[in-house]
């Protein structure tokens, strides 16, 4: 999915719209998109993730479980980082910084957005052997 983004994106940037608005750089014409392009990413990967989270618990094992919870956060993450990604060549592409403020602040929406043990717990109903288990070095993402 990111790699559909970055190609339109640059197909439409470079190549269709070599030409921003009369007394405007490229860069200023899109000073509102790439930012609305950031948030989108950031709130479509919640919504994703709370839409996948439904699933969360009904799992018989620890091991699907992980699973589950690896799926879900790896696609939601795509959709941000796909965004993110967006900013980054944008910024480049133009020379236009604002773009790169907007990418630090995307990157903060997905640190912010980690995985931890108590919401991993909680979510998926661990019991107490299970997260002792997750507990274990093997598992250390969740730390």
């Amino acid at each position: 999915m990111g790699q559909v983004m970055i190609g339109l994106i640059l197909h439409f940037a470079v190549i269709v719209y070599t030409e921003a608005p009369a007394g405007m750089t490229m860069g200023q014409a899109l000073k509102y998109g790439v930012p609305v392009l950031v948030l989108f990413g950031f709130v479509a990967s919640r919504v994703v993730d709370r839409k996948l989270a439904d699933g969360a618990g009904v799992q018989p094992n620890l091991l699907e479980k992980l699973a589950h919870f690896r799926r879900r956060k790896i696609v939601g993450w795509a959709i941000q980082e796909g965004s993110n990604l967006a900013a980054v060549v944008l910024a480049v592409v133009f020379q236009y910084q604002f773009f790169m403020l907007c990418f630090a602040l995307g990157v903060m929406a997905f640190i912010w957005t980690r995985p931890s043990l108590e919401a991993f717990t909680e979510e998926y109903r661990l019991t107490p052997a299970e997260r002792q288990i997750v507990e274990n070095e093997a598992f250390s993402f969740l730390k």
